[in-house]
Formats: structure tokens, C-alpha cells, sequence
């Protein structure tokens, strides 16, 4: 089940049953806000629903679909960042 941003698919959910696995997948296109440095996560392994689970899928869909702002490093190397986290990319 895909959800979009733009026009864009970001986020997608494969659900455990449905494709016969031990737990459901939740992953994010390269169009996702959530560049981290040089390596980051793009999916996750969801084994079961709980409000911290739940927390946590918020916060990273809030971020994915969040519009990016470009920032230089110390080193002169551009990032991306969140526009509402100041501290995002460092």
C-alpha cells in the first residue's frame, strides 16, 4: 500500500500475512526525506503494533514527506535537513 507526497510515492506497507512472512515491511522511495549522512535506513521490520511502534511510524512518515532544505558541512559538502529540525543534517 503506497502513499504519496508530491505526486511521489515515499512510503509503502507490505503487509506479514499477505506475502507470507514473519513481519510486515515499512519502506521508503528515494524521494523520502530521510537522507542521514552518508547511509540511513529505507525500510523497517514491523513484528507487531504498539503506541511506541506506532510513535515511531508517525515520526519517520512526518519526516519522509517533509520538505527539504539544503545545507553546507563544515567540509563544504551540501546535505539535506528538515526544515522543521534546524539540527537535522549536521
Amino acid at each position: 500500500m503506497p502513499a504519496n507526497a508530491d505526486g511521489k510515492v515515499v512510503v509503502f506497507f507490505q503487509n506479514s500475512g499477505k506475502f507470507s512472512h514473519r513481519y510486515s515491511t515499512l519502506g521508503f522511495q528515494d524521494a523520502a526525506n530521510l537522507d542521514d549522512g552518508d547511509m540511513w535506513p529505507v525500510s523497517y521490520a514491523l513484528s507487531k503494533r504498539s503506541p511506541t511502534v506506532e510513535r515511531k511510524v508517525a515520526g519517520l512518515v512526518k519526516a519522509a514527506i517533509s520538505l527539504p532544505v539544503l545545507r553546507v558541512s563544515r567540509a563544504g559538502r551540501i546535505r539535506t535537513g528538515d526544515l522543521r529540525d534546524p539540527n537535522a543534517a549536521r
